[in-house]
């Protein structure tokens, strides 16, 4: 094996180096129209391997208008329930804030269009993270998904750093370990 990546060398460099052209392209904020038709062409190829960075929209002209959380609750085979959520900004460290920023990036992908293709991967990291730190066994779990949409800049703004004011919790995905019948999901509800 590794003596086939010594004589492929040139291929796995080119590989780097493509990778890295790639998101160099993606992450650098666009000042031509060049650049612009340069991550119009890469887009699709990040898009479909997950590692686009998305549109920051923290400044002006399109400052971004939503929060949101992502909540998995899991439901334990002896009834306990335990609970994991995003990172909560109004009171995380800077450090938390630095660690956790790109984590977050995923998570707002998993309410975007490719979100539902990401639910069960998701659902089985975080039980399976979840059920190793509790040592109980899973009986099933649903992801919860609450926003909160900021006013227009016309309007008042909620003072930075403040408690979000989310919207009722949306129950969006159930995930179980195994294939449920139907008298047990009349009994559990989901």
């Amino acid at each position: 094996m590794i003596n086939s990546l010594y004589h492929s060398r040139l291929l796995v460099l080119t590989g780097i180096l493509v990778y890295w052209g790639m998101t160099l392209i993606d992450t650098y904020p666009h000042n031509s129209v060049l650049h612009e038709k340069m991550n119009e062409a890469v887009d699709p190829v990040l898009n479909r391997v997950n590692l686009w960075q998305g549109r920051w929209q923290l400044f002006a002209p399109d400052i971004d208008h939503w929060n949101m959380r992502i909540e998995c609750v899991v439901t334990w085979d002896d009834g306990t329930e335990s609970r994991w959520s995003t990172l909560d900004w109004n009171n995380a460290t800077f450090w938390e804030r630095m660690v956790h920023f790109r984590w977050n990036e995923y998570i707002d992908n998993v309410t975007g269009d490719q979100g539902p293709a990401l639910w069960e991967p998701l659902s089985e990291h975080l039980v399976r993270e979840m059920a190793k730190r509790e040592g109980k066994t899973p009986h099933w779990a649903q992801l919860i998904y609450q926003g909160e949409t900021l006013p227009p800049p016309n309007e008042a703004w909620r003072k930075a750093y403040s408690v979000p004011e989310f919207h009722n919790p949306d129950h969006f995905y159930s995930w179980y370990p195994h294939e449920f019948t139907e008298s047990e999901i009349m009994l559990y509800g989901n």
